[in-house]
């Protein structure tokens, strides 16, 4: 893995307004992506020269702020990168002074190393799975869990 620390440390880390090359990268990590879909409130991209090799972005789903998708090339999995582009999102957040972060997590166990724990129940637990049974993948390829994170108001003043 000595070479694809060296690949992952060349990235670059940036906003983005490029959602076809998002969603590519969404399909390709088998992501569900509603048809209705609303453009995201924010994205990033993480770039190797012109390529998009890695996506995450801030969405409001039915008022609550959600990671609204996470998506890393195969080529790039296993590298830190997803880390980083949650890293990039959770500074917006702040940025934002939202108190918290949700997810609707196909892969909880990254989500609870990132200091988001599963919530077992609650209204916004709820409306984040609600649409889960009417997917192809649900039970099968999928077995989501609501994860949200809390950050603490800025105490610093300018």
């Amino acid at each position: 893995m000595e070479g694809m620390a060296h690949l992952e440390d060349s990235l670059i880390i940036a906003r983005s307004d490029d959602l076809a090359a998002a969603l590519i990268l969404a399909e390709e990590a088998h992501l569900e992506i509603a048809a209705t879909a609303e453009p995201p409130l924010a994205m990033w991209g993480a770039f190797d020269g012109d390529c998009m090799v890695g996506t995450v972005s801030l969405d409001d789903y039915k008022g609550l702020p959600i990671v609204g998708r996470i998506a890393v090339s195969r080529a790039y999995r296993g590298s830190g990168l997803g880390r980083r582009l949650l890293a990039a999102l959770e500074e917006e957040v702040l940025r934002r002074g939202l108190p918290e972060l949700w997810a609707t997590a196909r892969a909880p166990g990254f989500f609870v190393s990132m200091g988001y724990p599963v919530v077992v129940d609650g209204k916004e637990r709820d409306l984040l799975l609600s649409e889960c049974s009417a997917c192809r993948q649900y039970g099968a390829d999928c077995h989501p869990q609501a994860v949200r994170k809390t950050f603490r108001a800025s105490t610093s003043r300018s």
